[in-house]
């Protein structure tokens, strides 16, 4: 594999790409993703600090655990890096969080030129739409989070939602402490700005399923708490700044069984949003 002609094929995230060596080592030869496939390649021990580890999968394919989407644009990049410029970025992705985590994952790659025309995306956007510059320069891993949760005190409107789902199960003939199980709820969700999350629920929050959010620019809808109390979580936001300003709620009920007592099975769905000024 050492022709730079070659075709090389890597596993992202579940995701079989091909491409040609060239590609990934010609233009950006010093970034940590070409040291890194090319350290693959010859079967080298890897010991630079700075470089990715990559595992093999099952065909023995180089295997990176990382967005497998986002790496199409990585490879747009590395192809023609010349015509990449803010304008272009902001027609190909039009929503800033995916911006953000394509900027996330060159960061990773080593791909410095890309962070930066990335950011210039953010600039450019907020300057069209006359908003404040309240922006950071491109992110580091190494940036602790509390510094970044500090910023949080100005600027605003910010909106959390909060929802969660609910049973209750009630027989025809039963006595009246059997008739319903009170608001059984499975899951509390958090939705909104993923650094205002953080911000207001800390340890309470579990952002496991959409970790890469973190920390700043990215909207999720996959955040939940760690807990089951809804007046709790309607506190902290209180005590946090946060007014409710709207609610819905829908509800439906399953078919009865066919056992000696029929059980209906009730559900419901309840979103609350907030906001902060």
């Amino acid at each position: 594999m050492n022709n730079v002609d070659s075709v090389v094929e890597i596993n992202v995230g579940g995701h079989l790409y091909s491409t040609a060596l060239s590609t990934l080592t010609g233009k950006h030869p010093e970034s940590k993703l070409a040291r890194s496939v090319v350290s693959f390649l010859h079967q080298s021990a890897g010991n630079d600090s700075d470089s990715i580890p990559i595992l093999k999968d099952a065909n023995n394919r180089p295997f990176l655990d990382r967005d497998a989407q986002s790496f199409r644009y990585i490879l747009d990049y590395l192809r023609q890096p010349e015509i990449v410029e803010p304008t272009w970025l902001t027609k190909l992705l039009p929503h800033p969080a995916d911006r953000f985590r394509l900027r996330l994952e060159a960061e990773f790659y080593g791909l410095h030129n890309l962070v930066e025309l990335l950011f210039e995306c953010k600039v450019l956007e907020e300057a069209q739409h006359k908003a404040p510059l309240r922006f950071m320069k491109p992110i580091s891993r190494s940036v602790s989070e509390h510094s970044n949760l500090d910023r949080l005190s100005n600027g605003g409107p910010y909106f959390i939602t909060i929802g969660y789902r609910g049973a209750d199960t009630a027989t025809r003939d039963g006595p009246s402490n059997d008739l319903a199980k009170f608001r059984k709820i499975t899951r509390i969700t958090v939705s909104g700005r993923s650094d205002v999350a953080k911000e207001v629920f800390q340890e309470d929050l579990n952002d496991s399923r959409d970790p890469a959010r973190y920390p700043l620019d990215g909207y999720t809808c996959r955040y939940y708490l760690k807990h089951n109390y809804l007046e709790y979580a309607f506190e902290t936001l209180a005590k946090k700044g946060f007014e409710l300003v709207s609610s819905c709620s829908s509800g439906a009920k399953t078919m009865p069984t066919l056992s000696k007592e029929e059980y209906k099975q009730w559900t419901t769905y309840m979103e609350y949003v907030f906001c902060r000024l």
